[in-house]
């Protein structure tokens, strides 16, 4: 998957609309500077995948949808595309936790690229699977 930065800033700014909230109050919803927050609306600067996971907590925004894929796309292994989404986030998560490993946000954005690539044309969800991924990513 390719970043669409056209589509990225028009989706984020979408969501944050949509929210009824400023700027400078999404960010902070997010845990983010204003300024931050604002140069990734605006196209200035690329997301850290710290990023999609902050938006799929607080706002349940699905990462692909952000990034220029469907809504509603329902992926082979038979969940939803939220559900793939926070079963991908908690695995980094575990994974990052269980291999003592310190991920930076780029290499958690191509991670969780690659696994959405991956379980969306799977019939299952493997937890070694994911650890197998992670290891070779990092």
């Amino acid at each position: 998957m390719t970043l669409n930065s056209t589509v990225l800033q028009q989706r984020l700014a979408q969501v944050r609309k949509e929210s009824g909230l400023s700027q400078q109050e999404f960010s902070e919803k997010l845990g983010f500077l204003s300024r931050t927050y604002g140069a990734w609306e605006r196209g200035e600067r690329d997301p850290p995948a710290d990023l999609f996971f902050a938006l799929y907590e607080k706002m349940r925004v699905n990462p692909l949808w952000l990034v220029g894929g469907p809504s509603a796309a329902k992926p082979k292994i038979g969940m939803s595309m939220a559900e793939l989404t926070g079963r991908i986030v908690e695995s980094i998560e575990h994974q990052e936790s269980e291999l003592n490993l310190k991920i930076s946000p780029a290499n958690k954005r191509r991670i969780a690229e690659l696994m959405f690539e991956y379980f969306s044309s799977e019939e299952s969800f493997d937890e070694k699977q994911v650890s197998m991924l992670i290891k070779a990513a990092t």
